[in-house]
């Protein structure tokens, strides 16, 4: 293959073995969550961390976007209604609404009758997120994985249409961002959670980069003109129609996180000897659970130091945080095997579309050994008799969490 190409095997994931550089990318994005939440922006760009902390969200979002896809493919999902069968549907959003479940109703005895007067104040806020710093990624990450059939259909019968509609809709919901703002209305009114088009470019490049062979330098030269268009947002007072808060993470600025993804696959190592990577690695496992935390922390606890006391604050909480996730991660994992009646092996994160048994298909599906989508001829089968696609990265999915301001 040539090494201009980047498919499956070569940034090395064609293997069935767990990928513990996505782990190590999702580690870094909930680290850099963290940082985000502890440091005031001006603080923030002093270390020029709008084009690498910033950028949480998108890398989420592209890793869901590309577990997903290799999820769906693997498991020859070749029908809108293949993604909605209930048993396995059911267990994903249960893995992402059960730890929610526990911080919410914590969250709520935190705010009390001041946060809440009503159970209909309550219901609004259990749907969208709840109180904590980051909330908008709970509706987010959900209607991911009850909208991402349509999408992955939408790979399956018009792959060239894919990136172009992404973008044209998640442009037009910042268009319409932006006249609410014009209007003098909210820029952030709690119905904007629930519109996942703001999301959607970023979660058809992981799709894109998982369903065919990519150039690097395709997606370098993109990258490197997005990350222009970011720094002369943030360092270069340009302005442009749209919401200047989100400005510097939206569509355009997507590909800039793409170039990071695909950096992290080139160069990351693939096993985590080192404590810093074992450490990273554990992170990205529990990176959902480090948000739901850190969501309930920052909202209620943190007190932000001023100065460049913030800069020692953000250190102490990058090594608390994800320790207190990880045992929660670790807790909830006991919890589920005792309740099962079985050992329960570790989820990664939060769950993508459902992982389906193995149907058999009229015309199945197959992911080829570079990640090309073929339609018409059977993957080729693993030891273990299952089908081999894209490789593991279905079962290394963690949004989110991030601003995910999953996943911040």
């Amino acid at each position: 293959m040539s090494a201009k190409r980047l498919g499956v095997e070569a940034v090395g994931l064609g293997k069935r073995q767990r990928d513990l550089r996505i782990d190590i990318l999702k580690g870094l994005a909930i680290m850099a969550v963290l940082v985000q939440h502890s440091l005031d922006r001006s603080m923030l760009q002093s270390i020029g961390g709008s084009m690498y902390v910033l950028q949480a969200v998108g890398v989420f979002m592209i890793i869901a976007g590309y577990n997903s896809a290799s999820s769906c493919a693997r498991y020859y999902v070749n029908s809108i209604a293949d993604g909605y069968r209930w048993p396995v549907m059911s267990r994903s959003l249960s893995r992402l609404i059960l730890p929610y479940l526990l911080i919410w109703a914590v969250e709520a005895v935190l705010a009390g009758p001041s946060g809440a007067s009503s159970v209909g104040d309550y219901v609004v806020y259990f749907l969208t997120g709840g109180w904590g710093w980051g909330a908008y990624f709970m509706p987010v990450i959900v209607l991911h994985v009850l909208l991402f059939p349509f999408v992955y259909r939408l790979t399956q019968r018009a792959p060239k249409w894919l990136l172009p509609a992404a973008l044209a809709l998640d442009l037009a919901f910042e268009a319409i961002v932006y006249v609410v703002h014009l209007q003098g209305l909210p820029a952030e009114p709690l119905y904007l959670r629930f519109l996942y088009p703001r999301y959607l470019f970023a979660v058809a490049l992981g799709v894109w980069l998982a369903t065919g062979r990519r150039s690097r330098k395709a997606v370098f030269v993109a990258g490197a003109l997005s990350g222009v268009y970011v720094a002369a947002l943030e360092y270069g007072g340009v302005q442009v129609p749209m919401d200047m808060v989100w400005a510097s993470r939206a569509a355009p600025a997507v590909p800039w996180a793409l170039a990071c993804v695909v950096a992290g696959l080139l160069f990351l190592p693939r096993v985590s000897g080192r404590p810093i990577w074992r450490g990273l690695t554990e992170a990205g496992r529990a990176s959902y659970h480090i948000f739901l935390l850190q969501s309930v922390y920052f909202w209620h606890f943190f007190a932000r130091e001023p100065g460049v006391g913030q800069y020692g604050q953000a250190v102490v909480l990058v090594l608390v945080l994800p320790a207190a996730g990880w045992l929660f991660y670790q807790a909830e994992v006991k919890v589920r095997g005792a309740l099962a009646g079985r050992p329960a092996a570790a989820p990664s994160g939060p769950p993508g579309p459902p992982v389906l048994p193995r149907p058999t298909p009229q015309k199945p599906l197959s992911v080829s050994a570079v990640g090309s989508v073929q339609a018409g001829r059977a993957a080729p089968a693993s030891p273990g008799g299952k089908p081999r696609g894209t490789g593991q990265l279905g079962e290394n999915l963690s949004v989110d969490p991030v601003e995910v301001d999953r996943a911040a």
